[in-house]
């Protein structure tokens, strides 16, 4: 554990890490402080229980296995930077989407879809004035339906 100000609290409060997600995580509110803590490439392991980040195909070509929630992360906040929102909305949107993940409620659903619903609902819920009609045209082609 290690002592950040968390911009929720607005203290200095213990924060837990997350290793599987790589995330940085509010001790006291569930805020993820930081994501992407570690390399995106790191060694393989053996076992086929790892949780790694990659793939070794041979020893000249390494291909990057993003997991599903690290991928709705960063699409979250790419929909984010396009749309202008505040970092807030953001957070939100990054908790809600990973208690889905979580939780495991919307299997079958593509992870655009879900990134894209988790950020409505943030939106919702903090008050922004985005329409579901601008939040899909920057889902990388979701639907309005899918969304909803």
């Amino acid at each position: 554990m290690s002592a950040k100000i968390c911009s929720t609290c607005q203290t200095d409060t213990e924060t837990v890490v997350d290793h599987k997600a790589g995330h940085e995580i509010c001790s006291r509110c569930g805020l993820v402080l930081e994501i992407n803590l570690f390399d995106e490439i790191s060694e393989p392991h053996n076992s086929p229980d790892s949780s790694n980040s990659t793939l070794t195909i041979n020893s000249n070509d390494q291909r990057t296995v993003r997991s599903p929630s690290k991928r709705g992360l960063e699409q979250i906040a790419a929909m984010v930077d396009t749309l202008g929102l505040t970092a807030a909305t953001k957070d939100r949107a990054c908790k809600i989407y990973n208690a889905v993940d979580i939780l495991k409620s919307c299997r079958g659903r593509s992870i655009s879809s879900i990134a894209a619903a988790s950020l409505f609902i943030a939106c919702k819920e903090i008050g922004s004035s985005r329409t579901l009609n601008e939040i899909s045209v920057v889902a990388n082609g979701v639907t309005k339906k899918n969304i909803n």
